[in-house]
């Protein structure tokens, strides 16, 4: 049975034209400035099969408009204000948003694919927004995806100060759409970068105003949930403030998932890159030394030791982590989350293979 997605995406890759001037897809390389200039749209997938597989529907991708330099008394034209805008009526509902930041390995059409076959993996009624950055969709790119996945963290910033923006404006007294944050892989990484400029600028800065001269140590709640799977970050980054430490922050909750049978981190990352210990490989160093809003679960015995990339895709392949990770947007306490078994160490978790 075929399931047709609408994805929303931002995207700070090169823009590919057309000889009549329109954007037909985006590139492996970054925007014209360094990416920190992203572009906003929405495109159909229809998805199949199982394992789930997506396709960009022919057609479907529309690139919003954007007109920032313009002459006086002449309105600028936001790609933002129109994403918003379609997303509104999710907002209003309070549907359920989800961001998602994609890893290394990914083609523009391979990120908003992607994100189409999470939605319908995990049966979730939401709306999702993908942020593809620039990777060079080869096997062969991973110094290529590391760099850029460094210099993305900014734009990604601008995103999710958008975001923010968007749900400080709603009434008090109107509902609220639950947002959480999904990243797999390197988009650990560009979360990172992220984070990092958003303590340096928490808040858009209207005309006129300066920005912070001391960056800030912490940052406005704006996410539910925060899932970070297979993540290619140091295991201790939420111990280190110039990486992940004022991510929990950010939501109320942090899940991360990991498994030593993760052939690109053990391997690829660690191995050949010679990358430290990797978080999405074994966990926060210390969960005792970081914020009591982390979780930390084991997927080794539900994920096969295999060298494939299937052992770093679980979180989209394999039905046991996905229920749990469905169980932790639902809001359940990790201590109560089915199949999840403690292991000692507070906050520390394994999910359990099913009996029968």
């Amino acid at each position: 049975m075929a399931n047709t997605y609408k994805v929303h995406f931002v995207s700070n890759r090169n823009p590919i034209v057309n000889s009549q001037g329109r954007i037909t897809g985006f590139g492996p390389n970054l925007s014209q400035a360094q990416g920190v200039d992203i572009r906003y749209g929405e495109v159909q997938v229809t998805v199949t099969g199982a394992p789930k597989q997506g396709k960009i529907v022919p057609g479907t991708l529309r690139v919003y408009d954007e007109k920032i330099l313009v002459e006086k008394g002449k309105a600028q034209i936001r790609g933002s204000d129109q994403m918003f805008s379609a997303l509104h009526p999710a907002f209003v509902s309070a549907k359920t948003i989800i961001l998602f930041a994609h890893g290394f390995f990914n083609t523009f059409s391979d990120s908003v694919e992607r994100a189409a076959t999470i939605l319908s993996f995990y049966g979730i009624h939401a709306e999702i927004i993908v942020f593809s950055w620039p990777s060079a969709g080869t096997l062969i790119g991973y110094q290529h995806d590391r760099a850029t996945s460094r210099q993305s963290g900014p734009a990604f910033a601008r995103v999710i100060r958008r975001l923010a923006t968007e749900l400080a404006g709603l009434s008090s007294t109107a509902p609220r759409p639950t947002v959480h944050l999904l990243c797999h892989s390197m988009g650990n990484y560009v979360l990172r970068f992220g984070v990092q400029a958003l303590l340096a600028q928490p808040q858009d800065t209207k005309p006129g105003e300066t920005q912070p001269a001391v960056p800030a140590t912490h940052l406005p709640t704006i996410f539910n949930q925060i899932i970070l799977a297979a993540a290619d970050e140091d295991s201790d980054a939420f111990d280190r403030q110039d990486k992940l430490k004022a991510l929990p922050d950010l939501g109320r909750g942090v899940t991360v998932y990991y498994t030593h049978e993760d052939w690109v981190l053990t391997f690829l990352s660690a191995g050949i890159e010679f990358n430290g210990p990797r978080l999405g490989a074994g966990g926060p160093d210390n969960m005792a030394t970081i914020s009591d809003k982390v979780s930390a679960v084991d997927v080794s015995d539900v994920v096969p030791a295999e060298l494939n990339m299937n052992s770093h895709q679980y979180y989209r392949l394999y039905t046991p982590v996905r229920d749990d990770e469905v169980a932790v947007l639902a809001g359940q306490a990790p201590d109560k989350i089915h199949n999840r078994a403690a292991t000692g160490v507070p906050h520390r978790y394994r999910i359990e293979p099913a009996v029968g």
